[in-house]
């Protein structure tokens, strides 16, 4: 048995969740699931997922999103398009940008909202590639894995939120998003949970993001730059952060160590007056959570990794 990202055979077993073992990798440090789950086998894993369910969610943040839509945009301002700016050099309203694992098309509505125009997208659920195509008019959005598609041409800047974990092979996933970036002009920003957090060392089975078989990978500072030089890319800035709302965080941690179900949250499907509320409240909460929070940055340590980098051409492939 070898790892997915650097290819070493120094496994050893980290964590046993249920009937699920995970290895780290003493090389890159990358935590995963072994063996890969069979493709069969994660169809019918999602396959599982109410598909009714997943429709209303996707419908309910496309609704706010046309409701409350400057507030929506201010949050991710704050926590997607700003640094998308900061990092990216050149990035500008004629840039072309694929979201990857869209989910509702939220992130793509928001840029088109201030101006951007090139706007792509993949997601896996078909149902919501429906609604957004009904309710957006992007460039293009298609159903399916992270791969190289005719539908989208090579682009300036992919995004992936919340991806990474979830796909059987991320060393594989990062060759194919090498392969949808133009050359001189390619970046990416990455986002995924962080099992090098404090919250996941003191937790551990009972850490929030501790759910195979729907997250395979669990990434560190060290495996993410791992996966990202390893595949092509030259790291610009990775760190660490909070993810979102704190006290959203800490209501569905608690209910995971309650052995409850755990539902999705999304802030993009908040009714005006719940976010000018919980932004009141979590205001408030930052004043007292501020010392706990800056170390956690210093040490790479909050609940979020951020990776931005630039494609490096001739590599990854």
């Amino acid at each position: 048995m070898f790892c997915d990202n650097c290819n070493s055979d120094k496994l050893s077993v980290s964590l046993v969740v249920d009937q699920y073992t995970i290895y780290n990798c003493s090389k890159c440090d990358l935590d995963k699931v072994y063996p890969n789950p069979g493709k069969d086998e994660l169809q019918k894993l999602y396959s599982g997922v109410d598909r009714n369910i997943a429709k209303g969610a996707t419908s309910g943040e496309i609704k706010s999103f046309n409701e409350n839509s400057s507030q929506i945009i201010y949050a991710l301002r704050q926590i997607r398009i700003s640094p998308l700016q900061k990092f990216f050099p050149g990035l500008n309203a004629e840039s072309s940008l694929c979201d990857v694992g869209c989910g509702s098309g939220i992130f793509l509505a928001a840029m088109q909202k201030l101006g951007y125009r090139n706007l792509y997208g993949i997601e896996y659920n078909p149902d919501s590639v429906e609604l957004i195509n009904q309710n957006f008019n992007f460039k293009k959005v298609v159903a399916g894995e992270i791969k190289r598609n005719d539908n989208i041409p090579a682009v300036d800047v992919i995004t992936a939120f919340d991806v990474l974990e979830h796909v059987p092979n991320p060393s594989e996933t990062m060759k194919e998003i090498h392969g949808m970036l133009n050359d001189e002009t390619g970046y990416i920003h990455i986002r995924v949970p962080n099992y090098g957090s404090l919250w996941a060392k003191v937790f551990r089975k009972k850490w929030l993001w501790m759910i195979p078989p729907f997250h395979l990978n669990y990434f560190s500072h060290k495996s993410l730059r791992s996966l990202a030089e390893n595949n092509g890319f030259e790291v610009i800035k990775l760190r660490s952060r909070r993810p979102g709302y704190r006290l959203a965080f800490w209501f569905l941690q608690l209910k995971k160590l309650m052995n409850q179900n755990i539902d999705s949250f999304s802030s993009s499907s908040y009714s005006k007056n719940k976010f000018f509320v919980i932004n009141l409240v979590e205001s408030v909460f930052r004043i007292f959570y501020f010392p706990i929070a800056a170390i956690s940055q210093l040490f790479y340590a909050d609940d979020c990794l951020e990776l931005y980098a630039k494609k490096i051409p001739g590599k990854g492939k």
